[in-house]
């Protein structure tokens, strides 16, 4: 083996749900009929619809998270709509919380000191994420509204 040579070739993530190696493949291969390229994504070859995009400027194809089938890919949605307005400046009902601050925030209330990342978690996990997200929301705005 050669370890002066870098190599770029990406390690194939696992599907969760059967065990396959995913393939890297362009969007157009998960969104046929849209007019916009959405870069590569890791897709499980087997029955179980589960894909994940990847980090656009990653020359080996790193991760956005976890593969996701279509009730995760559903719940993540749903997590990210009640824990974004915690951070980001153009939502509704934005916190003030800086991004890593929100996630930090986030992992203390869900019990653990390992970082979090929505991208990463099960739908579990991304429940919890709108039960806590959602009671703080809904927290702040009956302070502003008293």
């Amino acid at each position: 083996m050669n370890r002066g040579i870098l190599t770029l070739r990406a390690k194939k993530p696992k599907c969760p749900y059967c065990g396959e190696k995913a393939e890297l493949k362009p969007s157009s291969a998960i969104y046929p009929a849209a007019n916009q390229d959405y870069g590569m994504f890791w897709v499980c070859p087997g029955e179980c619809d589960a894909y994940v995009g990847c980090h656009v400027n990653s020359r080996r194809h790193a991760p956005l998270g976890r593969l996701a089938n279509a009730e995760l890919r559903q719940w993540k949605q749903l997590a990210h709509k009640a824990f974004d307005p915690l951070w980001k400046e153009d939502a509704e009902g934005y916190m003030g919380f800086s991004r890593q601050g929100a996630y930090q925030w986030l992992g203390s209330l869900m019990g653990t000191t390992k970082s979090v990342h929505i991208g990463f978690m099960d739908v579990n996990e991304c429940q919890q994420v709108v039960e806590i997200c959602e009671g703080k929301l809904n927290e702040s705005s009956s302070d502003t509204s008293n």
